[in-house]
Order: C-alpha cells, then sequence, then structure tokens
C-alpha cells in the first residue's frame, strides 16, 4: 500500500502453472491487493495497463484507446465500489468479436495442469478443536467461540447440519451464535466449520450438549 501510494505500479496476472484457475485466480489477486489498502483503480491497473507496459505491449492492450485491440469485457456493476464486480461478466469482446461464455458441460480443458492440488488459492481443510461453552442450557440463546485451525473469512459453522451466523476472528477462531430456535430441545448435538472450495472441506464433528434449565 506505501508503494503505492509513493508511485510505485504492482503487476498482476496468473501464474497457471501452478495450482491455480486461470483467469479467475487474477480477480483474487485484485481483491486481495484492495484488501490490502490499494485503491481499485490501481488494482485494476495492475492487471490490465500496468501488465501491458511490463510486456512492452502498451501500443496494443492494457487500455481502451482507439487503434489498439478490442479485448474488452463489459461488466455488470461498479469496480471502483466493489472490486468483486469485475468477476460480474455480462459480455467479453476479442478482437472485435463478442465470444460465447455460457456454460458448457461438454467443455474440457486441453492441457494437463502440473503442481500440486493445493497452493495459496485453495483454502485449507478446517480442523475444529475446542468450543466454548462446551455446554448450553435448554432455551438459551449462546455465543459460541471455536477454536481450531484452517479457519477463512467464509468458513462457516454448522449446527446439525444447519448454518450458524459465524463471524471470523483469525484463522484459528471463529465467533458464532447459537439462538433459541437450536437450544429449545435438550440433548447432544455436532458441531463442524465448513470451508467452501477450492480446497476446503468441512471439520471432523464435536459433541454439543444442550442441557436441561
Amino acid at each position: 500500500r506505501r508503494f503505492v501510494a509513493a508511485g510505485g505500479k504492482i503487476y498482476a496476472g496468473t501464474d497457471s502453472s501452478a495450482a491455480t484457475t486461470p483467469g479467475l485466480s487474477l480477480h483474487h489477486e485484485m481483491e486481495l491487493l484492495v484488501d490490502a489498502g490499494i485503491p481499485p483503480m490501481q488494482a485494476i491497473s495492475a492487471g490490465t495497463r500496468y501488465g501491458a507496459e511490463l510486456l512492452g505491449l502498451d501500443a496494443q492492450i492494457g487500455t481502451v484507446e482507439a487503434g489498439k485491440l478490442a479485448d474488452l469485457v463489459v461488466l455488470g456493476g461498479d469496480p471502483l465500489q466493489d472490486i468483486r464486480k469485475t468477476k460480474s461478466l455480462e459480455k467479453v469482446i476479442k478482437n472485435g468479436e463478442i465470444l460465447d461464455i455460457g456454460y458448457h458441460s461438454s467443455h474440457q480443458i486441453p492441457f494437463s495442469r502440473p503442481g500440486p492440488e493445493s497452493k495459496h488459492l485453495y483454502n485449507p481443510a478446517p480442523k475444529l478443536l475446542d468450543i466454548d461453552p462446551p455446554v448450553a442450557a435448554q432455551g438459551d440463546n449462546v455465543n459460541l467461540r471455536l477454536l481450531g485451525r484452517g479457519f477463512v473469512a467464509n468458513s462457516v459453522v454448522r449446527f446439525n447440519g444447519n448454518p450458524l451466523d459465524t463471524r471470523w476472528v483469525s484463522s484459528s477462531e471463529l465467533r458464532a451464535v447459537l439462538p433459541v430456535t437450536y437450544t429449545s430441545k435438550a440433548g447432544t448435538f455436532l458441531i463442524t466449520v465448513q470451508t467452501p472450495k477450492p480446497g476446503g472441506g468441512v471439520s471432523e464433528p464435536i459433541e454439543y450438549i444442550i442441557g436441561f434449565p
């Protein structure tokens, strides 16, 4: 962030020889740049204009100007307000031709992908180690503190398979609210942590007791 604020240029791009999804990982990288405090326009330039300059191709690509290749994407939102809108693709134009961006179930990537099937853009598998408080009374509204490792911002705590309102604290701690609707019945229940793909998975469950008041 300080480097960019001082006038430095950052370049973003897909390292497709690693275990990443070409194209999608560029959007992830721009999101991470904005999360680090870099203005959205600078993050977008990192994946367009500055990359073209680095490759010596800025006379052909990188910006929308007369005389350059008509390689364009039309978005369904404003990425300057929310950088995640760069993934809201409504139309893709390559060299002046509109491309078919619909889903085709028969499509296969023609090249094998080298490298391990996990890397920095893949979510770790969550591991749940402890829950505080360890028990609750029937009819209580409980604030849970879950300890473990491999938690990410979109990890979700599940109570007997049902998602709870979850807040990420760190890679080793989550907070969740166990509402009265779930504690209305006494018994032993299972609590897990689920992290979405790529990578991710569901943790081993921990038994949680709802006792009589």
